[in-house]
């Protein structure tokens, strides 16, 4: 039996791109991944996650990532579109991938984790048994496996971004170096860093606040 699992790092910043991962491996593989301490990738330290990530790239059957950067973020937001609707699609683009699970475990990225399931299913070419649930990191071992994938490929990307930008912190709105970044880029480059999510209410005030001085 294959047990497939879903999760994405990067759904709520303001820099940076979004990662969804798809891990699946049979029931020995997920019982050994538990067993080296697999889990929500928030839950462990970064040494830990390079570690695990290491362990599933090399012992699941199928480790697939897409990366969706901050431009087709705001090509949907911008087009009246959910992000659920862009994540939807991209995991069912995922999904067709691969087509081969008997069950698929993902963690919602809306609010009604029914209707999330819908819209991932209208765009699946074979109909698998999905289910998707809030929180499911945490109730699985397959998506505890998917978000160390997708975390660990974001963090690598946003340690690279740092080496050409500088340090510009979390990349989360709530996060003051990230947002002193963005006053002090904005303020010499009268526009937003390449990799800024333009659609983010974030940047659309600071924007503002820089053209009313």
């Amino acid at each position: 039996m294959l047990i497939g699992g879903v999760d994405e790092a990067g759904r709520g910043p303001v820099l940076g791109p979004m990662i969804i991962a798809l891990v699946i491996s049979d029931k020995n593989t997920l019982e050994k991944f538990r067993n080296y301490g697999v889990k929500d990738s928030k839950k462990l330290s970064p040494s830990r996650r390079k570690e695990l990530y290491t362990i599933i790239k090399n012992e699941a059957r199928y480790v697939l990532s897409l990366r969706i950067e901050p431009n087709e973020i705001d090509d949907a937001v911008l087009n009246g579109h959910k992000l659920a609707v862009l994540e939807a699609k991209k995991i069912a683009q995922l999904i067709n991938m691969v087509n081969e699970a008997d069950i698929i475990y993902i963690d919602a990225a809306h609010s009604n984790a029914d209707y999330f399931s819908h819209l991932i299913q209208v765009d699946l070419i074979k109909k698998l048994r999905i289910v998707c649930e809030h929180n499911a990191d945490e109730h699985y071992i397959s998506v505890g496996a998917a978000s160390i994938i997708a975390k660990t490929e974001r963090d690598e990307i946003i340690e690279n971004l740092k080496q050409i930008y500088g340090d510009f912190g979390s990349g989360y709105p709530s996060d003051p170096r990230t947002i002193n970044f963005l006053k002090q880029w904005i303020q010499i480059h009268n526009d937003l860093p390449p990799f800024a999510r333009k659609s983010w209410i974030t940047v659309k005030r600071l924007m503002q606040t820089s053209l009313d001085v």
